[in-house]
């Protein structure tokens, strides 16, 4: 109780886990795309390096024609109103500048009008498949957020609700009109709903299978319920430990853990963990048989103590080289893998483990106990001999 109190702060930092999608923040600050996008910053908007890309199809909108183009005008006016959204280039606004009403006899007039009716405009901004002519425009959004940047995302679903309101509008300029998204903050959206996705469906089938496995082996269900717990509560503390880490490390630009290092630190923690638990509990059965539920524990651990350190020693030793690397995701998976093999080697198999199976063989949870004391467990000719 005293271990998993200690070690509820940090169990609780691990439950709000953070991920980051930026693959520029995971290089290291000498690399010339970091150094290039941090010069573009100084000079143009932050989302000015990933636009976003909306392409709107209507069959009916003729945006080749005056009444097509007043729809694209008044919605490259919307979008620019949006939260988060500091300009829209589009057939109206091809230069991106504020949306709105111009006289066309100034030269700021002039200028924009022939930018609109200039070619290049138009084969940017208005599609050039003859069969879909007048059907398919494209708007530029340019984000005041970094296109991998989690404010990127959340400004992105927020344009996508306001466009599925549009085509839900009756008599509307857009209503049944289809819109598709593309560029980088949309990849990286779908890219984070897979990932989190495949995560939760992962660690599902891991405990399913690894429990299954126990059962078989053991034939104890609820102290292999228990094995269970214990590793996925020595990998949570993990999480938690490596963000609080990397926090204070990297400062004002930590985003959160990179998206691989929760999915590669379950699968590897919960095997290795499940590994050291069948070895120890299976010769705490063996023990038993012969010195009695306290004793063959007691025994148990301590003959296998010695060789299971050694393993978590080895094998956290070869994880932490890992963090010899630059690139930030290898480095904190590196360092969550030592730790988490050293939590698990010194605290939940020498400690949290022993000490449930003693308290169920106290009050005899499960299973007949086995002999009260060595004497019990000998045989005939094991008593004559001694």
């Amino acid at each position: 109780m005293v271990s998993i109190l200690a070690l509820m702060p940090l169990f609780y930092a691990g439950l709000d886990l953070k991920i980051s999608y930026d693959f520029l923040n995971e290089l290291d600050p000498s690399c010339v795309s970091v150094q290039g996008a941090a010069l573009a910053k100084r000079h143009f908007p932050p989302g000015d390096t990933g636009p976003l890309t909306i392409l709107a199809y209507k069959p009916d909108a003729h945006f080749d024609q005056p009444e097509g183009e007043h729809r694209i005008e008044r919605l490259t006016k919307q979008l620019y109103e949006l939260d988060g959204v500091e300009s829209v280039r589009s057939m109206a606004e091809p230069t991106g500048d504020r949306p709105g009403y111009f006289q066309p006899f100034r030269s700021s007039g002039l200028k924009k009008l022939a930018a609109r009716r200039h070619k290049i405009t138009k084969a940017n901004y208005l599609t050039q498949t003859p069969e879909l002519v007048g059907k398919v425009a494209r708007f530029d959004v340019i984000l005041d957020y970094e296109p991998f940047s989690p404010k990127a995302v959340a400004t992105l679903e927020r344009i996508e609700r306001y466009l599925d309101d549009l085509t839900k509008r009756p008599q509307g300029d857009w209503t049944r009109a289809h819109f598709a998204r593309a560029g980088t903050t949309v990849g990286i959206r779908d890219l984070a709903a897979i990932t989190s996705s495949d995560r939760v469906l992962i660690e599902r089938l891991v405990v399913i299978c690894v429990l299954g496995v126990l059962i078989v082996l053991l034939r104890r269900p609820l102290v292999c319920v228990y094995l269970i717990l214990s590793v996925l509560f020595s990998y949570v503390v993990t999480i938690g430990v490596t963000q609080l880490a990397f926090a204070w490390w990297y400062a004002d630009v930590y985003q959160g853990l990179d998206w691989k290092v929760p999915i590669f630190l379950f699968v590897i923690l919960i095997a290795v963990g499940e590994d050291y638990n069948i070895y120890l509990v299976t010769r705490v059965v063996e023990e038993q048989k012969r010195h009695g539920p306290i004793e063959g524990l007691r025994r148990a651990v301590a003959r296998t103590g010695g060789i299971i350190t050694s393993c978590g020693v080895i094998m956290a030793g070869t994880f932490i080289s890992m963090m010899s690397g630059s690139l930030r995701g290898v480095l904190e998976l590196g360092f969550a893998l030592s730790l988490g093999v050293m939590l698990d080697t010194c605290i939940v198999r020498p400690v949290l483990v022993p000490a449930f199976m003693a308290l169920v063989e106290e009050h005899r949870w499960f299973g007949p106990r086995g002999p009260a004391s060595p004497s019990e467990a000998e045989t005939p000719a094991e008593a004559t001999v001694g």
